[in-house]
């Protein structure tokens, strides 16, 4: 593989949270510089059908009054069985982490009730 698809991160330090994704392949990018005390980087070779494309790198973010939800992850999630209330043409342009992160965004109260 060579990750060709994008790569994104996600920092949280003393300074606050830094979410930044990237269109370009990871191994042609600047190392940016890290200030942080955690430090989430993903490199992202899309699945095969999944959309790809700086809107689509990891890792993706959702957003509520009650948390900032960051996920990356690496093999595919089945996006048709987890559409909650979408329908196929809703998700077929859609990267299967947007539908996961859209259904976990969509419960209310704590997040690590889903889990």
């Amino acid at each position: 593989m060579n990750y060709r698809d994008g790569w994104g991160l996600v920092e949280y330090g003393s300074e606050g949270i830094r979410h930044e994704r990237f269109s370009s392949a990871i191994f042609m990018t600047p190392v940016p510089e890290f200030k942080g005390d955690f430090i989430l980087i993903h490199a992202r070779n899309a699945a095969k059908g999944q959309p790809f494309g700086m809107l689509d790198t990891h890792p993706q973010m959702r957003a509520s009054e009650e948390y900032d939800l960051h996920l990356a992850h690496n093999g595919e999630i089945d996006k048709a069985r987890i559409q909650h209330g979408l329908s196929d043409k809703e998700i077929e342009n859609r990267a299967d982490i947007e539908v996961f992160l859209d259904l976990m965004s969509s419960f209310k109260g704590s997040v690590q009730a889903f889990f």
